[in-house]
């Protein structure tokens, strides 16, 4: 009796792999979009991580030599020999611009006058530059509002598939325990949602309070490169 009772229960023990493997229908084409979501949430998570380092390191060794530099014009050659910033980015625009504006303007009220699209040039840059910072990341924050509710969907699926099934046998416990199986498939739905959009939301709040710092530091690079420029070319 004892043996009876433990295959018995070693027969009921709940497997969430092959419940996945087994899984058919609604319910597995729920896994499979899920699992997709997932692949590609951890995909954007790594590359958007190792992207921003790179860049924020960029970032880094371009000020080092910005802050170091003697006149204006020495940024040019500074930008150009490491494009991977986005201050670099943004100071070979405003200074293109400006020796655009000196070829055409005859004295400094005109030159004055002019410098307005410089700062259009640099504020134009730098929207372009917080775009690529924001590239993506609005999968991350569909993902993971959107993962537990396509989840659910498949839960409430399989269980009035499962339902059904069972109102059309005989009853009893025999017809309930063989029921089982897709109650559990429709079950695992909910916790692959969770398992999908969890990761993915926690990658959208790191991203987006990476990106929100980044956005004031450029905000305030771009304010400090024009006021350099307005004191060597405007204020003589």
């Amino acid at each position: 009796m004892v043996l009876t009772t433990s295959a018995a229960d070693s027969s009921m023990a709940f497997d969430p792999v092959q419940s996945i493997v087994e899984a058919q229908g609604v319910v597995f084409l729920v896994l499979v979009l899920l699992g997709s979501m997932s692949v590609i949430c951890w995909v954007i998570t790594f590359y958007k991580w190792l992207w921003m380092f790179q860049v924020r390191r960029a970032s880094k060794r371009f000020m080092d030599q910005y802050l170091n530099a003697d006149h204006p014009s020495d940024l040019l050659e500074l930008a150009e020999a490491d494009t991977s910033s986005s201050e670099s980015r943004v100071c070979i625009a405003g200074l293109e611009e400006l020796a655009r504006i000196r070829e055409r303007s005859n004295d400094m009220d005109s030159l004055a006058r002019d410098f307005v699209n410089v700062e259009r040039s640099v504020q134009r840059t730098q929207v372009i530059e917080m775009t690529r910072f924001e590239r993506w990341v609005s999968i991350l924050g569909t993902t993971g509002s959107t993962a537990p509710f396509i989840g659910l969907f498949g839960t409430i699926w399989g269980i009035m598939y499962a339902i059904v099934g069972l109102g059309s046998g005989d009853g009893g416990a025999g017809r309930l325990q063989s029921v089982m199986p897709d109650i559990g498939e429709a079950l695992i739905a909910t916790a692959i949602g969770l398992a999908a959009a969890i990761p993915a939301v926690m990658a959208y709040n790191y991203f987006v309070g990476r990106i929100r710092r980044v956005s004031l530091e450029l905000d305030g690079f771009s304010s400090d490169f024009l006021n350099l420029l307005r004191r060597f070319f405007l204020m003589r």
